[in-house]
């Protein structure tokens, strides 16, 4: 590290023995004589190798595994929950409306069939049954899936 120091107008090239304090190179530089002109007079700093080792990269690799991992896993399941529940608000729906369009037509006894043409794979039965009251039925109506057989029951009590 060159200085010039002006002395009474004359100029003079100073070597420093002491390099400027850097602030990046404070803590683990380590020093190294740099070769050149004045070989000795200056000590050049040198700061480590910078980087990750393979054992630290493969650490992170394991961690970042299985998280990703166990977070796949929390939104397979959460899917799933939310595919069953739809299938399960769907059909309630479905057997709603087949008990509204039951008791606009007349209730039978006891009848069954398909929700075709709009869901031919579901299907439903309907059945009344008398209760401990004269007065009152118990209609009972399932709807199912034929595939999965997943069924809604609903139940509605009637008056004669």
């Amino acid at each position: 590290m060159r200085r010039l120091l002006k002395n009474s107008g004359c100029s003079k090239i100073v070597r420093s023995s002491h390099p400027q304090e850097d602030p990046r190179r404070r803590s683990s530089a380590t020093p190294h004589k740099g070769g050149g002109e004045g070989e000795g007079l200056m000590a050049v700093f040198q700061q480590p190798l910078s980087g990750f080792t393979l054992l630290e990269v493969m650490v992170a690799l394991a961690i970042m595994a299985s998280v990703i991992l166990t977070v796949l896993g929390a939104v397979n399941y959460h899917l799933a929950i939310i595919a069953d529940e739809r299938d399960s608000t769907a059909l309630t729906i479905l057997a709603r409306a087949k008990m509204a369009e039951l008791e606009l037509q007349g209730i039978p006894q006891k009848g069954e069939g398909t929700l075709a043409p709009a869901h031919p794979e579901l299907s439903w039965q309907a059945e009344q049954f008398p209760t401990d009251l004269p007065v009152l039925q118990k209609l009972v109506l399932r709807v199912w899936r034929t595939s999965d057989k997943r069924e809604v029951v609903l139940e509605r009590y009637l008056t004669k």
